[in-house]
Parts: C-alpha cells; sequence; structure tokens
C-alpha cells in the first residue's frame, strides 16, 4: 500500500510541485494546507503516514510549532521543508524531533530519500517503544524472578520478583556481580553452580537449565529457596555474546510470592479456581487425570468447538480459560475482546505447539496471561492456573527466557559496527541519521560537497552498503 503524505505549504507553485512529484514516486497525497491549523486539522482527519512541513508559515502557528503539536499528539513524523538552512533555525526545529530536513528547491531523489529513511527511522522508534512497554509490563506482572548481566558479569536488569526471592533490592544490586546477588548451589553437594550455569549458556550459545538435581538460591538473609532456573545468552546484531539472562522461579510449596500475599489477606478458606477448557476430549482427559488430587481447581466448562467458546464463556464466566490453539477457527482476538467488553476476570492461558516469539509478545500485549508448550510438565499446568489466576503472568521459563533475549536492549552491536569507521566518516554517518544532505553535511563540516561523497564511498564500502537507506538501516 502506499504511504499516505500530508504536504503544509504555503506557496503554491511549491506546493503543486511536490504533490506533482510525490505522486510520479509513487506515494499518496493525503491533502494540501497552508496553514499549521489546517495541518494539525488534516492530521487529525487523515491520519497520514508522513507530513512533509514547510517551517515558515503565515498564521499563529508556524511549521516548528505545528510540526510539535502533530507528532506528541498523533505520532506521526514530520520532514521539514526549508529555504531558511541557517543553524538557528536548524536548532530550533530540532527541539522538535523532527525525522529531516529538504532544502528547497528539492531535488526528486533528495526528497525520495528523505521520506524514505523517516519513515524507516519511525517505524524503528515505534517498534523499540512498544517493545520497552512490553518488556517493562512483563518484567513487573511475571512470577518469575530476571536478572541480565553484561559479558563482565554485572548485573544490569532486575525485576520485582527477583528483588523478593533473592532478598536484594535492585537499586542495591546493580551494577554488582552476579555472584554476590545470584548465588546458587546445588542442594546434595552444596557447591556453588552460579558460574557454571553462566558459562554453560555462553558455551553453548543457546537456553541451558539445571536439570537432574535440586537448586537452591542463597537468599541475602541466608535462607536457601528452592527454584526452577535457565539461562540463555544475549546477542548483538552481529551474532556475539553480550551478556546471558536468567529467568528462576520459586518451586518452594509456600514460596516467597505465596507468603507475602497471605500476610495481606485475612486467613480464610480459598476458593476454587474455576476453570473452562477449550481442547480436544483426548487433551481434556489428562487435564481430568492432573486435576483429579486437586482440590483448589474445579473445571467448571469444557468444549471442543470455537463456536462454543463465548457462550460458555457468558454463561460460566470462569477464572481460568485454558485454550488449546491446535483447536480450528478459533479466533484469540475475538475472545480476549469479548472478555474485555464484558469486564470479565477471566483470565486466558494458551497451549502452544510452536514457539512464535513474535507472536507471544503480540499474545500478551493483548491480554493472555499465561503460556504452555505442549511438552509442559503436570505440575506446570497447575501452577499455571493458579498463578494466573491472582493476576500474574505465568510463562514457561524456555520460552520465557527466549523472548528476553530479543527484548532486553543491547548496544554492543552498533559500537562494532561504527568502530570500523574513521572519526570523520563517524560524524558524516550520524548527520545522515539526522537526514542532513550532502550539501548540508559540507556546511556543517566546513568541507566541500566532493569530499562528502568521496567519505561516503569509503562508509558504505566498509559497512557493505550501497545507499543511505541501507546505511540507516545498518546502524539503527
Amino acid at each position: 500500500m502506499a504511504k499516505r503524505i500530508l504536504i503544509v505549504e504555503d506557496e503554491r507553485v511549491v506546493a503543486r510541485s511536490l504533490q506533482h512529484t510525490l505522486r510520479n514516486l509513487g506515494y499518496d497525497v493525503s491533502g494540501v494546507v497552508s496553514s499549521g491549523e489546517n495541518a494539525i486539522r488534516k492530521s487529525e482527519e487523515t491520519a497520514p503516514d508522513l507530513v512533509l512541513m514547510d517551517i515558515v508559515l503565515k498564521g499563529n502557528l508556524d511549521g516548528i510549532e505545528t510540526a510539535k503539536q502533530i507528532y506528541s499528539r498523533f505520532n506521526i513524523p514530520v520532514v521539514y521543508l526549508t529555504a531558511h538552512a541557517d543553524e538557528s533555525t536548524l536548532q530550533r526545529a530540532k527541539i522538535t524531533e523532527p525525522f529531516g530536513y529538504i532544502i528547497k528547491p528539492f531535488e526528486t531523489r533528495a526528497l525520495r530519500s528523505a521520506i524514505e529513511i523517516a519513515l524507516y527511522k519511525h517505524n524503528i522508534e515505534r517498534k523499540v517503544k512498544d517493545k520497552k512497554q512490553w518488556l517493562a509490563v512483563t518484567l513487573k506482572n511475571i512470577d518469575d524472578g530476571v536478572i541480565s548481566i553484561d559479558e563482565n558479569g554485572l548485573i544490569k536488569v532486575m525485576n520485582p520478583v527477583a528483588e523478593v526471592i533473592t532478598g536484594w533490592r535492585q537499586e542495591d544490586a546493580l551494577g554488582k556481580n552476579l555472584i554476590d546477588v545470584f548465588n546458587i548451589i546445588d542442594e546434595e553437594s552444596r557447591d556453588i553452580i552460579t558460574e557454571n550455569l553462566v558459562k554453560k549458556a555462553t558455551r553453548e550459545g543457546a537456553f541451558v537449565e539445571l536439570t537432574g538435581r535440586r537448586i537452591l538460591l542463597v537468599a541475602q538473609s541466608g535462607a536457601e529457596v528452592s527454584i526452577d532456573v535457565g539461562a540463555a545468552p544475549l546477542r548483538d546484531n552481529k551474532g556475539g555474546i553480550t551478556g546471558v539472562v536468567l529467568v528462576f522461579r520459586d518451586t518452594t510449596k509456600n514460596g516467597q510470592l505465596e507468603t507475602k500475599t497471605l500476610r495481606t489477606q485475612a486467613l480464610k478458606p480459598r476458593d476454587k479456581t474455576r476453570l473452562m477448557i477449550v481442547s480436544s476430549t483426548i487433551f481434556r482427559e489428562g487435564i481430568y487425570k492432573i486435576l483429579e488430587f486437586d482440590k483448589d481447581i474445579e473445571i467448571t466448562a469444557e468444549t471442543s468447538t470455537s463456536l462454543e467458546v463465548i457462550p460458555l464463556l457468558k454463561q460460566t464466566k470462569p477464572d481460568v480459560l485454558l485454550i488449546d490453539t491446535a483447536i480450528p477457527g478459533l479466533d484469540i482476538i475475538e475472545i480476549l475482546e469479548f472478555i474485555r467488553e464484558r469486564g470479565l476476570a477471566t483470565k486466558v492461558i494458551l497451549l502452544l505447539y510452536k514457539l512464535d516469539e513474535e507472536a507471544i509478545i503480540n499474545a500478551i500485549s493483548l491480554g493472555v496471561m499465561g503460556c504452555l508448550t505442549d511438552k509442559a510438565k503436570k505440575d506446570q499446568f497447575i501452577e499455571a492456573i493458579r498463578t494466573v489466576s491472582k493476576g500474574w503472568i505465568w510463562i514457561e521459563i524456555r520460552i520465557m527466557t527466549n523472548l528476553l533475549t530479543h527484548l532486553l536492549p543491547i548496544r554492543k552491536g552498533k559500537l562494532v559496527m561504527k568502530s570500523k569507521l574513521t572519526k570523520k566518516e563517524g560524524e558524516i554517518v550520524n548527520l545522515i541519521i539526522q537526514s542532513y544532505s550532502n550539501k548540508q553535511i559540507a556546511q556543517k563540516l566546513s568541507i566541500s560537497e566532493n569530499t562528502v561523497k568521496t567519505h561516503l564511498a569509503h562508509i558504505f564500502s566498509k559497512l557493505g552498503v550501497t545507499n543511505r537507506i541501507q546505511l540507516i538501516k545498518s546502524v539503527s
């Protein structure tokens, strides 16, 4: 689908030329306006993908103030059109975080390049923002401890559950060596095995778990907590290992989180968790066997037909809905929307057959509270149901660890890539990221345009790219 662009330009001749050029380049023009007020109104009405904004506009709002309002209110990227390339104007414009500049009179090639770079940068920004929000919410609401370390073994991320289990406050733990905070031992041999786990994840370059023995975490107080733990390497965009993420779960019968919850509640008989199952008959028989001795979970509804899910939800209002994603015709989004619109307290757990990180992230973002795989153990089913019924996110350690390796911030790759460049080449790359043209770069660095072109040829060769758009992608 062609990208839609709004033109904000008060010179009719320039506006017509832009409109004609953009259409020839394959873009749709969502409108042409000449004032800041009309630009804001048109942005709200048409929701363009990008706005080309003349810095100097007649009326109460100039282009810079208009761009500021459009980006803050509608999150639409703005590229400035200007005949005023002086430093003071550019500095004032920078405050509004524009996605590029085009100097009038413009060249078709420069126009297309600026638009494509701006669209790409905005898309990356949006994805990074979405992932940061997802990561922050998930780390706060999962029932697992999460710690990530850099290549030197120093703690960089620690979530609230990790604080509870280890007894360390995040502000005290950040920057410390992992073994000072996350001290795990083999219950039988009493050997410290923290470093063994990290080294194994780094050596194998993949997710690892310590199985076949009972692992104890020695908390700051000296108390010993039985845990399950997995680890996986964090990688930069060149594949180099930049650290390790560890995910661990308290497996004691009355874990610290459970104890903490009970302290805040009056002692009373615990209500049964009402469970609805959407699965094949064979799978339901297995769930019945798993739950036959559990007195806290009661199956109140079941079906193997997608058409019966919403009517049964409406009728029984379960605490937890366990959905086998292999059931044909299921619309998970429709189910989640029904639960949200009806104000039901039902928490959803998905049974997955393939590990698609993007799909899992989307599912959690939409309101799914738990993810199990077809290889999950029976005690994991029970633990997942109990956990999500209390409002915590529950994801198998293997899945959660793999997700975090895709989401935790990694910066080393860009540094490695830029380290190939000379100081002057690095300066040029930074200006290109800000959408400066060759002419603007030459003025900024007090060199000729031919010298800029020579530097660009060297930069492209070193980074294995052929144009500015590929260059932006390679360092993003």
